[in-house]
């Protein structure tokens, strides 16, 4: 039930700019003062420039040096490389995408030409075809954005891109309706984009659906960041980035993917090039926790937090590393500290919701996880968490309702359906239960534990209405041959005949399942004990 805020530095660089024409022809290499940057970017820029004087004539040696000048904020000498790297091989794509890439902020006009020109080259490249449209987009040039939006479709149709695109075009031309389906089919792609929430709720007001603009307007508070286009060739130029800033933009990337050791190591390498800076060590500090290094993230955390003590960040996020060392008052200490310093950081609520409901302390984390989503509504996970604290607490009634909240949210998310499932149960109320319970196995239909819930409740329920005998025996016997050695599904299989009372074929299958199950006892006597019944039904 923890949940981490992430990487809490900002960075940024300084940029050289030098007043070079954009059309340069010259192979001359453009000259760049190096002597006040920091020592790792003087000595890359000049190490590639040194490759490059050797071979004059080679494109990559043209293009890399580009690509070092841009991951340092040097543009305009980028694009003079780029051109050049694009006079040496002109069948390669990269060069023009580069240049484009550079300009797209400045010069519009420019990049637009360059992206097309980068598009003769790769017309089946997905990323570049919506980025060109958005830039078109930015220069008014709907109709042109709008082809390419639907070229680039059905090169993968897997990204919904394309599709936010043509509806902000619509949207643009005030057909709303149009608007409206564009975003639905992105929502079946990504259910997760705030953009698509964002765009979703003027469409609804301007097609007066207030109700569903204000559920559009929550759901895009929900989701913190707008999913944002994955483009290898943009991640290829900026990994040349040396100075410091780089390296916290490279670990915070590498955090949201999950990559913590590889944040790791870009936060080390922060720490090496500025040492001193407290959110530089409250970063380390983070994904060191992640991994589980809790004696050395605390370390750092110290380091950090003696520099500057009142940051909310790094103290709320020093209170998980304490948690999961069971220092829990000291967590507790922190956490309350964090929350007089800024009473609307959400984190630390929630975070010390956590605390109180590991404590069994309900009541406390009901009131901070109820903070926490007044505070911030995009941290999601509180939803889950109170309606655990009220299951926990016998309410089961107010833990669906606020789970429900959560599957406006996550509808696919199959243990969440599950839970409600679950509570719907617990209050008797055995439709409800089986028919979110169904939904669960439907999303994940090989999950054990659900299958295992509705097989039995579909063949043992007291309502009538509930039981499915046929059904029972349809989802029993698919699980069972997709893993015909496992004992809990042989199991769910002879449960599911003995209650069509076929008893021969529900002993053959617990006799298979005691055959495979006998490394768990508590499981084996179950079975035994179904087993004997099952064995007098065939005998009377």
């Amino acid at each position: 039930m923890s949940k981490w805020s992430g990487p809490i530095g900002q960075f940024g660089c300084f940029v050289f700019l030098l007043s070079l024409p954009l059309e340069a022809q010259s192979a001359e290499i453009p000259e760049i003062q190096t002597n006040h940057m920091e020592a790792a970017v003087a000595q890359l820029i000049d190490t590639t420039r040194a490759r490059l004087e050797k071979n004059l004539n080679s494109a990559e040696a043209w293009g890399r040096l580009g690509m070092v000048y841009h991951a340092h904020g040097l543009l305009q000498p980028a694009i003079v490389c780029y051109q050049q790297a694009a006079k040496q091989d002109s069948t390669d794509y990269r060069w023009p995408y580069l240049a484009a890439t550079a300009l797209r902020n400045s010069n519009r006009t420019d990049a637009i030409a360059y992206y097309a020109e980068a598009l003769k080259l790769k017309s089946n490249d997905h990323v570049l075809a919506v980025t060109y449209a958005d830039t078109l987009i930015r220069n008014g040039q709907y109709e042109d954005a709008q082809v390419l939006y639907e070229a680039a479709l059905p090169i993968n149709e897997t990204q919904s891109f394309a599709l936010i695109g043509l509806a902000r075009i619509t949207y643009i031309d005030n057909d709303l309706v149009a608007a409206q389906t564009h975003l639905q089919n992105a929502r079946q792609i990504d259910p997760n984009d705030r953009e698509i929430y964002t765009l979703l709720a003027q469409v609804h007001m301007g097609l007066g659906n207030e109700e569903a603009a204000k559920e559009s307007e929550w759901l895009a508070r929900t989701y913190p960041h707008a999913k944002v286009l994955d483009v290898p060739i943009i991640e290829a130029m900026h990994s040349f980035a040396e100075t410091a800033g780089a390296f916290v933009a490279r670990g915070k990337r590498k955090m949201e993917l999950g990559d913590y050791r590889g944040a790791e190591s870009a936060f080390r390498r922060v720490l090496a090039r500025r040492p001193g800076l407290a959110f530089d060590y409250g970063n380390l500090a983070n994904v060191l926790a992640r991994q589980g290094q809790y004696a050395e993230a605390l370390e750092y955390f110290e380091r950090g937090l003696k520099i500057n003590p009142n940051n909310v960040e790094m103290l709320s996020n020093q209170s998980l590393a304490l948690m999961a060392d069971d220092q829990l008052d000291r967590a507790g200490k922190k956490l309350i500290k964090a929350i007089e310093l800024d009473p609307n950081y959400g984190h630390a609520h929630f975070n010390l919701g956590v605390l109180r409901y590991r404590q069994r302390n309900f009541s406390e984390a009901v009131v901070y996880f109820r903070n926490a989503l007044s505070t911030n509504p995009a941290l999601t996970q509180t939803y889950l968490n109170l309606g655990t604290t009220y299951d926990a607490m016998g309410k089961f009634q107010e833990a669906i309702d606020v789970w429900k909240q959560l599957e406006r949210i996550q509808p696919n998310n199959a243990s969440l359906v599950f839970n409600i499932g679950l509570g719907w149960l617990r209050l008797g109320q055995d439709a409800k239960g089986s028919s979110a319970i169904r939904k669960a196995f439907n999303l994940e239909p090989n999950n054990k534990q659900i299958a295992t819930r509705l097989i039995k409740l579909l063949a043992t329920s007291q309502r009538h209405s509930v039981r499915d005998i046929p059904q029972v025996i349809t989802f029993a016997e698919r699980l069972y041959a997709s893993s015909p050695h496992d004992p809990v599904l042989a199991d769910l299989l002879a449960i599911a005949f003995a209650a069509d009372g076929n008893f021969d074929q529900a002993v053959r299958y617990s006799e298979i399942a005691l055959e495979f199950g006998t490394a768990d006892r508590k499981f084996t006597n179950k079975v035994r004990s179904r087993l004997e019944r099952y064995r007098r039904k065939v005998t009377f």
